[in-house]
């Protein structure tokens, strides 16, 4: 899966912050990602993903539950209460695929639940359509976020000629502004 940049020549993958604490599953899943064109991040544990998350800069968050020391409803919590990151979609692949593990994964704010032993297609298809609807209703933190970004690859192009990042910026996104076509003869 690839997004077009805000520039409309530079293309990048959709990334994907990937928390398990088994390193064969998280191996695997990495590369069926990988293979269906994400950028894959992967942490062991929910501390290694909150490292790492800043630098990922990942358009969604995949979490298995069962985690020594921080399981993945506590993780979610967490995450949620991020302004940058709290809209982030997250999707729980675990071993709990009882009804109520489900129940308890949707009213902790996860938006997607697969049980394993799950399907990798169905895997792929809940992230692409997650990522797609993320992006048709990004909330100001996600405007943000993203306008960090440009601003990183701004400042990489220049050699830091002059562009500041971090500044602060108002919490509700302005209207762009668009200049109108040339007319056509």
């Amino acid at each position: 899966m690839m997004q077009v940049a805000d520039t409309g020549s530079e293309v990048r993958p959709d990334r994907v912050l990937l928390v398990d604490d088994e390193p064969g599953l998280r191996e695997a899943v990495q590369a069926y990602l990988e293979d269906s064109g994400f950028e894959v991040t992967t942490a062991a544990n929910p501390q290694q993903a909150f490292q790492v998350i800043s630098t990922a800069q990942p358009d969604l968050v995949i979490s298995d539950i069962m985690m020594p020391g921080m399981d993945g409803y506590q993780f979610l919590e967490q995450l949620r209460g991020l302004e940058t990151y709290g809209q982030l979609p997250v999707v729980f692949l675990t071993a709990k695929g009882m009804t109520a593990d489900r129940i308890q994964g949707y009213r902790s704010g996860v938006d997607a639940y697969l049980p394993k032993p799950f399907d990798p297609d169905e895997l792929i298809a809940i992230v692409a359509n997650l990522i797609e609807r993320s992006r048709a209703v990004a909330p100001p933190a996600v405007v943000a976020r993203k306008l960090d970004e440009i601003m990183g690859l701004l400042s990489e192009q220049s050699g830091s000629g002059g562009i500041e990042t971090g500044q602060a910026r108002p919490t509700q996104s302005a209207a762009p502004v668009a200049t109108p076509p040339p007319p056509i003869h």
